[in-house]
């Protein structure tokens, strides 16, 4: 009698196939193509739409963009293993998530001149529905300025934590996370964008007359979102592009993505659960965001996160038996190749 714990022969199960992105004859420019793309809708609206761009602090962006790609030029066949493979890596990667943000960022403006109506009404009511008291919420933070201090605090590294994340892993040459992180923020983006442009809302802090009570730099996306939903603004500044979007919640579904990019860290990804977690806390008082908002950031940080692991499947060998690999990954099953990992998945029944 065979054991059920026994090796079952490779050919006696079916491969998977390939994703749509593995498929790819050359899938590290897959993400280029997908950018190009994006560039392309964005350069069409804006001639449709009338919108022009500018840049104010334009020095600053070349010397990033030169910096980044000076980085990439270093690590260019460069010996794998190396610093400067490592160092080649954080450049390929930064520049494609600056892409990716500055693209996206010029979206999130574009889809108001949609000038869809606002369902902040809609967005109250729904957190009304579920028993949210979001003025006395907010009222308590207000009334302990050390919680405030920390939940602000909180609430300000997001961007912080996405350069730091990604420093990380491209210096840990952890490749597979950074190809699904950035998958995983690319189609949040393609779901965020879309419904805060159909869905436009402005603020809970503007719906409970609350914005004389938050900071002044807190506000200063207001006008850009009035400018662009009304028409009275038609250009947009690259170099200083504010976060527009309310429905859903963006900060929640970063917040959701960049700890589980983390999860092969023993000791880091604890610390990035904990912050994350007081970060999506803070989303409604120190964001100015309804309580829905922060739940449907993080459906959509979860649909996210599993379409980028589809996506990726024939290269990563993402499946849900590596799930518990991947928060304790072992020092053999970390350096094992895709297909290695593919037989063993197969091999070793459950």
């Amino acid at each position: 009698m065979v054991s059920s714990l026994s090796p079952q022969p490779v050919m006696d199960r079916p491969v998977p196939l390939a994703s749509p992105v593995a498929r790819r004859r050359h899938p590290a420019l897959v993400p280029w193509i997908v950018l190009g793309l994006v560039a392309v809708l964005d350069a069409v609206w804006l001639t449709c739409a009338g919108v022009g761009l500018t840049a104010t602090q334009l020095p600053s962006l070349l010397l990033r963009v030169a910096l980044l790609g000076g980085l990439l030029v270093l690590g260019w066949a460069a010996p794998a293993g190396s610093w400067r493979a490592r160092l080649g890596l954080l450049g390929e990667t930064l520049l494609r998530f600056l892409a990716l943000t500055t693209s996206a960022g010029i979206l999130s403006y574009l889809v108001l001149t949609l000038h869809r109506p606002l369902i902040d009404p809609l967005l109250a009511q729904a957190d009304a529905a579920l028993g949210v008291p979001y003025m006395a919420w907010f009222v308590w933070v207000e009334a302990h300025p050390q919680v405030a201090e920390i939940l602000t605090s909180a609430y300000l590294t997001t961007w912080l934590q996405l350069v730091v994340c990604l420093v990380v892993l491209a210096l840990g040459q952890q490749r597979a996370r950074l190809q699904e992180l950035f998958w995983a923020i690319a189609l949040a983006l393609g779901v965020i964008l879309p419904l805060s442009g159909a869905f436009p809302a402005q603020s809970a802090w503007v719906t409970y007359g609350l914005t004389a009570r938050v900071p002044p730099w807190a506000m200063q996306w207001y006008p850009l979102f009035h400018g662009f939903q009304t028409g009275i603004l038609r250009t947009i500044d690259l170099t200083s592009i504010e976060g527009l979007i309310t429905f859903p919640s963006f900060h929640t579904t970063m917040g959701i993505l960049l700890t589980a990019s983390l999860r092969p860290y023993r000791l880091v990804f604890p610390l990035a659960l904990a912050l994350n977690a007081l970060m999506i806390v803070s989303v409604p008082t120190q964001g100015g965001h309804y309580v829905v908002d922060v739940l449907a950031g993080a459906v959509v940080a979860g649909l996210a996160l599993w379409g980028a692991q589809w996506l990726l499947q024939g290269e990563t060998a993402v499946g849900p038996r590596t799930w518990r690999r991947r928060f304790r990954p072992d020092k053999a099953s970390a350096t094992a190749s895709p297909q290695a990992r593919m037989v063993s998945d197969r091999t070793v029944s459950p």
